[in-house]
């Protein structure tokens, strides 16, 4: 996913040596989006386009599953607001829950433990995260976006796109997004020439809305075969959790785990 989020994966790498998860993507080329709904007159490729979340869409929900783990979140583009979190299995038999918020420039986190880390001296409950201390800008950026997912990234270097009456598939250069974006470095290295030609499929709802996109990981090197997916739903009625007011200034102890990826 952010299916999707860096600072997810930056957490899991601290703790657990995880991969890492999606970045917010540049868009390649012009936004469909500005081009109206999917309709019979559309390509499949278009009509996929036009589907993708925007910055001028309504509410939704979405769900990313891969071999990384499961990212779960709102976002509500008009508002500028989104929200995520995942959860973990640390050493131990410990449960890591890492949760993000963003509301126009503010951003939180939250990092929980199912129980207590002395020699982890992280704050409970939100902590406010200044962007200019991440080392990684995109953390903040990729739930600020209409699209964590990045599924219109996809879809703009989709080719061979077939199908109709909402149900589609093709294959997608994701050689060309920067590494973190939906591949990390290392699946992009071993993938190679695969990464240019990744199948995926997609669904549409019948109000020409994204309701999911699965991506079919090859096998290769030491990647192991992975669908990668992501499900969308509760357009226009999801809603974002109570958002942080203010919260504590992020001590350093937080830093240290977002920055470590």
């Amino acid at each position: 996913m952010w299916r999707t989020v860096a600072g997810a994966a930056a957490v899991s790498t601290l703790l657990l040596g995880a991969g890492a998860c999606d970045k917010a993507a540049p868009q390649p080329g012009a936004d469909p989006a500005a081009s109206g709904a999917a309709g019979s007159a559309q390509s499949p490729r278009d009509a996929l386009l036009a589907a993708a979340p925007s910055a001028t869409g309504k509410s939704y929900r979405y769900v990313q599953k891969d071999v990384s783990g499961v990212f779960a979140g709102v976002v509500d583009p008009t508002a500028g607001s989104a929200s995520m979190e995942t959860s973990v299995a640390g050493p131990d038999g410990i449960k890591i829950t890492l949760a993000f918020a963003s509301a126009d420039a503010a951003f939180w986190t939250k990092i929980g433990f199912s129980r207590d880390l002395p020699t982890l001296k992280i704050p409970k409950g939100w902590t406010k995260v200044d962007t200019a201390k991440l080392k990684d800008k995109t953390l903040a950026v990729s739930l600020n976006g209409s699209d964590p997912t990045n599924a219109k990234a996809i879809f703009s270097l989709a080719d061979a796109v077939t199908g109709s009456a909402g149900a589609y598939q093709g294959t997608a250069d994701l050689s060309k997004l920067p590494a973190g974006t939906v591949l990390t470095a290392e699946e992009l290295t071993a993938l190679g020439e695969l990464a240019k030609t990744v199948p995926f499929s997609a669904t549409v709802d019948v109000e020409g809305r994204l309701s999911n996109l699965t991506l079919k990981m090859p096998a290769a090197g030491k990647v192991k075969a992975d669908d990668k997916t992501i499900t969308y739903s509760a357009y226009g009625t999801a809603t974002l959790p109570a958002m942080p007011v203010d919260g504590k200034p992020a001590p350093a102890s937080v830093y240290q785990i977002l920055n470590a990826g």
